[in-house]
């Protein structure tokens, strides 16, 4: 009957010591400074921008822009963060939480941007020149027909 009480005894108290040892440890967790975490960049930290109309002979300007400008990221790192742009490596400068980009849509007409967690990937539809030159000839020879009449 000792031996039995004695053992009763024993898990008892090894389950009260391992039970205050988890309170403890989650205690330590609790007290975890929250400023301290470094959020990674993710879709919904960061916009991208596109004009209007691109063309395939002129550098189109792409802006980035973090819709926190005071993200941790920016803010560890001066202001300069590394991203991959249609498969090169770059290291782009941010100036109230929009970096630009100019870009020449000649053989490729997709355009990708990958940063941590942040992946952007957009087919863009980029006009080649006869299609700016075809309007204005086309006015020209009109003109010089009526001239010619």
């Amino acid at each position: 009957m000792k031996k039995h009480l004695l053992f009763l005894t024993s898990i008892f108290v090894l389950f009260s010591i391992s039970i205050s040892f988890s309170k403890s440890e989650l205690e330590d967790y609790e007290k975890l400074d929250n400023s301290i975490i470094i959020d990674r960049i993710n879709n919904n930290d960061i916009d991208v921008v596109f004009p209007s109309v691109i063309f395939t002979f002129k550098e189109a300007t792409i802006a980035i822009k973090f819709k926190n400008i005071e993200h941790n990221k920016l803010l560890l790192n001066n202001n300069e963060l590394n991203f991959i742009v249609n498969g090169n490596d770059m290291v782009l400068h941010f100036e109230n939480g929009e970096a630009k980009i100019n870009y020449k849509f000649e053989t490729s007409q997709t355009f990708s941007v990958y940063c941590e967690d942040f992946s952007f990937y957009k087919k863009v539809t980029a006009y080649p020149l006869w299609a700016i030159l075809t309007p204005f000839i086309l006015i020209i020879v009109v003109i010089v027909i009526k001239k010619i009449k």
